[in-house]
């Protein structure tokens, strides 16, 4: 019974990471990777995991919300 609640934990954990390292760009095989050796991969997923993908950023100079790929800011013209 122990054994079996251990895994859907495990189960249920992996699945969580995987899905968050969709998110992020990365690999889905670390949600395999912590339901095989939570113990290990999960610490390490936490230390190599990206920043979330996100489809603005903010200017430097007036702090509004670009998208990615502007090269200059729309609201003020400074250089991004």
């Amino acid at each position: 019974m122990g054994l079996l609640i251990g895994l859907m934990i495990a189960a249920a954990v992996g699945w969580m990471v995987g899905a968050d390292a969709k998110k992020r760009g990365m690999s889905v095989a670390w949600g395999w990777g912590v339901f095989l050796l939570m113990i290990v991969f999960l610490p390490i997923y936490f230390i190599a995991r990206k920043p979330l993908l996100t489809e603005n950023k903010k200017c430097q100079y007036c702090a509004e919300l670009v998208k990615n790929e502007a090269k200059v800011c729309k609201f003020c013209g400074k250089d991004i």
